[in-house]
């Protein structure tokens, strides 16, 4: 390990909100690799299962109780990228729920293992250290580059919004139908449930459920109930959720994180005084974004 810590060309210390988003995150899917994709200025997780739904993870440095990038190496001359197995990696998260313990993350290049050391638990003396194999990958689809023209509707909401609707419409379907109109009444979920429940909302404009509601074009399209369940995941930490869905039938639910706001909720002791709380800038916070393809229509 010594050997590594001399040669690193990337470190991260996560803590607290920051490690529990990301177990959260990662949970239960049913892929075989994590991509890092590192710089400067913070790194990005990518998971994707069968180019059916693409999930992203940034954290920018500032999330970070350490963080480290080599400027000196052939390797950070462009954003560095590795891959290793996404079992493991989310086996080695949940060795420990401690929400005062530390997660180091070293990368030392492709011939090394990356290395992912636990410590600061409550119960002194513990100390965790695993390696991970690097893996070879296939590179993620770049979905917003492979969908030009990027002509989409998109609304902002609350995350208890988006919860709300996603609990309103779901019915055990496998499918949910999403219409975003020019017309009244705007915003149309459709399902139909395993034992022939139908659940349909309707949401106008103007309705207080949406932050902004952006949408010039008539758009309709199905997606997986699953896929719209695994976006969900992280939903009681957002500050916002956005939906975008292009005109090429792609959905993009992206959700931002705001780190006071998850530090609060892990320490809501801290929140008895009533204050004014104005959110960061949008590069301050935490994204996931969910790139999800729409059903086919077999009798089309």
């Amino acid at each position: 390990m010594q050997n590594q810590e001399v040669n690193l060309v990337f470190g991260a210390t996560l803590q607290g909100s920051t490690l529990k988003v990301v177990r959260q995150v990662f949970r239960n899917m049913s892929v075989d690799d994590v991509i890092f994709e590192v710089n400067q200025e913070g790194m990005k997780l990518t998971v994707e299962e069968g180019q059916t739904i693409q999930e992203s993870l940034y954290i920018p440095k500032d999330w970070c109780v350490n963080y480290f990038v080599r400027d000196d190496h052939p390797l950070t001359q462009g954003p560095i990228i590795f891959a290793v197995d996404l079992g493991s990696f989310t086996n080695c998260l949940l060795m420990t729920k401690d929400y005062d313990c530390q997660l180091m993350m070293m990368f030392s290049g492709d011939e090394n293992p990356f290395l992912l050391d636990f410590s600061g638990f409550s119960e002194a003396g513990i100390r965790i250290e695993s390696e991970l194999k690097i893996k070879t990958y296939v590179q993620p689809i770049k979905f917003q580059q492979d969908n030009i023209p990027m002509t989409k509707n998109t609304i902002k909401m609350s995350g208890n919004n988006f919860t709300n609707l996603i609990n309103d419409i779901d019915v055990g379907s496998d499918e949910v139908e999403i219409e975003l109109s020019t017309e009244d009444p705007h915003c149309i979920l459709r399902a139909t449930g395993r034992v022939h429940v139908e659940a349909i909302i309707q949401v106008k404009k103007t309705s207080k459920a949406f932050r902004s509601f952006i949408c010039p074009y008539t758009i309709k399209e199905r997606f997986r109930t699953s896929h719209i369940r695994t976006a969900s995941k992280c939903i009681s930490l957002a500050q916002e959720v956005r939906l975008h869905l292009y005109t090429t039938g792609l959905l993009t639910i992206e959700i931002l994180i705001d780190k006071h706001q998850a530090q609060q909720q892990e320490s809501l002791q801290r929140t008895s005084n009533t204050t004014v709380y104005i959110p960061p800038a949008e590069d301050a916070m935490v994204r996931i974004k969910y790139f999800i393809t729409p059903t086919i229509n077999v009798d089309e």
